[in-house]
């Protein structure tokens, strides 16, 4: 009789990230690679859900190209929240995020909605020099860069916009509150580091219209949903202005329903049982 067994299969999240921003990345790479060996060892099956392309803070390019040739090499299967060109993986959808509906209204007050940590990559200093200047925008989220915090408030301050930062830690009830008081959520990142926007599924779990920056990024969500609006930033306020939320209220309905946990678990059960998804419909 075996004193032990191994477990059936795991699921790695986010292990890709671990060096990005790490003082000692080295420490972070051994302990990253350590954790993949042992999973090997202790389960049948190995699957590793990729969520950037690459980290969006500095990281030792050595070490992060050798974890991904081992995370590629070791695990069974890679599994991403959209298709990605160029690599090899399995699409599984994003799933919703969890609505508390305590201390949530129901009457939208707030036009605009920006919300996530404040850093520079986001893009945020670059909308707010073209955002137009009657348009009620909230950004919530706390920036620990005093020169991005600076560079955000004499935007705000030179241009005189309507914009109103909450520049602190929003916890999820407060926050779910504020996205669903909202109108429209915007997200000006256009960063090619990464596969999805959590930002993008947090609006999509209360049925919020969503108006994202222009690129190769959102270019899937804006072919796959048809719902959502997009932006260039010399078109600002125009395309503002012509993204009428309340007529695509049904599409974006439609597109929360093609992520929600009925959805994501079809998907997962064919990737555990048999490492498919083609004949997912």
């Amino acid at each position: 009789m075996a004193i032990w067994r191994k477990g059936e299969v795991v699921v790695l999240n986010w292990l890709e990230d671990r060096l990005g921003g790490k003082e000692y990345q080295l420490v972070a790479y051994i302990k990253a690679l350590s954790l993949l060996v042992l999973c090997r060892c202790a389960f049948n099956r190995v699957i590793w859900v990729r969520h950037n392309a690459k980290p969006h803070k500095s990281v030792n390019s050595f070490l992060y190209t050798s974890l991904i040739f081992f995370l590629k090499n070791i695990s069974h299967a890679c599994v991403t929240h959209r298709e990605v060109e160029g690599i090899n993986s399995l699409y599984v959808p994003h799933p919703l995020y969890y609505v508390n509906r305590i201390g949530v209204g129901k009457d939208s007050h707030v036009n605009y909605l920006i919300f996530g940590r404040i850093e520079k990559y986001k893009g945020i200093v670059e909308l707010l020099e073209v955002w137009p200047s009657d348009s009620q925008l909230r950004i919530l989220g706390r920036s620990v860069d005093k020169k991005l915090t600076d560079e955000i408030l004499e935007v705000i301050s030179r241009r005189r916009l309507n914009v109103i930062w909450k520049n602190e830690f929003i916890d999820s009830i407060e926050l779910g509150a504020e996205i669903e008081s909202s109108k429209c959520v915007v997200i000006p990142n256009s960063s090619e580091t990464m596969y999805v926007s959590g930002v993008f599924f947090h609006a999509l779990s209360f049925n919020k219209p969503v108006l994202v920056r222009n690129g190769n990024f959102y270019r899937c969500y804006l072919e796959k949903f048809g719902c959502f609006g997009s932006f260039e930033l010399d078109s600002l306020k125009e395309d503002v202005e012509n993204y009428d939320v309340e007529s695509v209220e049904g599409g974006v309905r439609r597109a929360a329903a093609m992520h929600n946990d009925s959805e994501c678990f079809r998907y997962w059960f064919k990737v555990i049982s048999s490492g498919e998804t083609d004949s997912i419909g």
